[in-house]
């Protein structure tokens, strides 16, 4: 449980580190950048009497300077992700206390079973209502309690594998989803999946593995044609 536990805290610390960076990327790149830029191409288009100082003003007009990012945008996405994770821990909780007196039968039933009704609602959610956000975290819990299926999977069967292995599983199948299901936030989370990958195989074998280069090539492609 504990080693559990210290997992899943790992991956809620990941979590809000990207959260923060995201935002700060957004802020600078996207709100501060594109206009700072447009103010030096203007400048020059000025010198050259390409425009007049008028003309400058007013195309500088159309793209105001926003001096701060909306927090609220974020709010409802980052609530709802802290949310799911935190009814993983409990659920995951609930296994721990009484999970010796199920068969292994059942315990792998309960497995998929949570896994389908999570990506089930999801499905339902994002496709036939307006409900959209919850649609979303619907399909983050999914991805979420994949990994969670995964180490239950494995202490059911007594499956003796290496930590990563499971985490390169989980990785594979939340890149997967997020594609099919066109979610960005699933993206992140393999971003951190990915972080936590590479960690685990640096402290076990002191090596990254070059496989971890293909997956930052893969998300990379993925953040650009999304753009995340």
């Amino acid at each position: 449980i504990k080693t559990m536990l210290s997992f899943l805290s790992t991956c809620v610390l990941l979590f809000l580190i990207i959260f923060t960076v995201i935002i700060i990327i957004r802020y600078y790149f996207v709100l501060k950048l594109p206009r700072k830029g447009l103010f030096v191409e203007s400048k020059k288009w000025v010198e050259h009497t390409i425009i007049s100082e008028d003309q400058q003003k007013s195309i500088l007009a159309l793209y105001p300077q926003k001096k701060s990012i909306d927090i609220k945008q974020y709010l409802p996405v980052f609530l709802l992700s802290i949310g799911a994770i935190l009814l993983i821990v409990g659920l995951f909780l609930f296994y721990a206390s009484n999970w010796k007196y199920m068969s292994a039968t059942f315990k792998s039933t309960q497995v998929f079973a949570l896994i389908l009704i999570f990506y089930g609602m999801s499905f339902y959610i994002l496709n036939y209502t307006t409900y959209k956000a919850f649609g979303r975290a619907f399909l983050l819990l999914g991805m979420l309690s994949f990994g969670l299926a995964i180490a239950l999977i494995a202490q059911i069967f007594h499956i003796s594998a290496h930590d990563s292995t499971g985490t390169l599983i989980w990785l594979i199948s939340t890149i997967t989803m997020s594609w099919l299901m066109k979610e960005k936030w699933g993206y992140y989370i393999s971003l951190a999946l990915l972080a936590l990958w590479a960690l685990q195989n640096i402290i076990h074998f002191n090596n990254p593995a070059l496989l971890y280069l293909a997956f930052c090539g893969l998300l990379f492609y993925l953040f650009y044609t999304q753009k995340c």
